[in-house]
């Protein structure tokens, strides 16, 4: 994952890169916000519809290799998308600290950040 990325390159020597620093907040608050949202959505309806034809309706019910292999492609996406979402964060952490220090954090930075914070507050209101 990105954070451990980002725990695996920080030196105790140095301070770790702002850019870096802030992608990795960012990037934790938007986990923990939609963990808790799908958490808390699954308290209240008791089940998820994108998951009701994966799973057997009763315990006696067989698996079948059909609803195997569509669970098995349903959690293969998801995974690959996360994995595709966190490649810029990746690939931030994995820069070193020489180009973070010949690229400071200015407006673009800033700008982003903005735009993090209102995406961040359009969706959770």
């Amino acid at each position: 994952s990105a954070s451990a990325t980002f725990f695996a390159s920080t030196s105790p020597t140095h301070n770790p890169p702002l850019r870096s620093v802030l992608l990795t907040i960012t990037t934790v608050i938007w986990g923990i916000r939609l963990g808790s949202y799908l958490f808390y959505r699954i308290l209240h309806t008791k089940h998820d519809s994108r998951l009701a034809s994966l799973f057997p309706p009763t315990p006696d019910s067989p698996w079948t290799t059909d609803r195997l292999l569509k669970l098995a492609m349903f959690w293969t996406l998801q995974s690959a998308w996360s994995f595709i979402v966190l490649l810029p964060v990746t690939a931030c952490h994995a820069l070193p600290i020489s180009w973070h220090l010949a690229h400071p954090v200015g407006l673009p930075a800033v700008f982003f950040l903005w735009v993090w914070s209102a995406g961040f507050v359009l969706e959770t209101a």
